[in-house]
């Protein structure tokens, strides 16, 4: 069975290969936000949709966090405004818990 692969741009629009190929190796495209420290938090357009949200949409972007109490989150989104928004969102996140007080909770 045949599986076709839904190359997207980041306003969601389909792309060929060729075009996500260029894409894909253009860090200021594909790289939304990039948080280092203790705990890394990397949200990137992946040009590959991976499922839908609940109005259909391709979902195009990806925020992980590496490290903290969150390792290993990954959340997936539509749009780039929504992307950003996760990514500020974890980076908050991941700084507060690195910001807690021995002994607090």
């Amino acid at each position: 069975m045949k599986t076709e692969i839904d190359w997207r741009d980041k306003q969601g629009e389909p792309i060929s290969l060729n075009k996500y190929r260029e894409l894909m190796n253009d860090n200021t495209y594909r790289v939304i936000g990039l948080t280092g420290g203790k705990i890394r938090v990397s949200t990137v357009w992946l040009g590959i949709s991976h499922g839908q949200n609940d109005k259909g949409a391709p979902l195009i972007f990806e925020t992980m966090v590496f490290g903290g109490p969150d390792n290993g989150e990954c959340v997936r989104y539509a749009t780039e405004k929504e992307a950003v928004r996760g990514h500020l969102l974890r980076r908050k996140r991941a700084y507060k818990s690195t910001m807690k007080v021995k002994g607090e909770p």
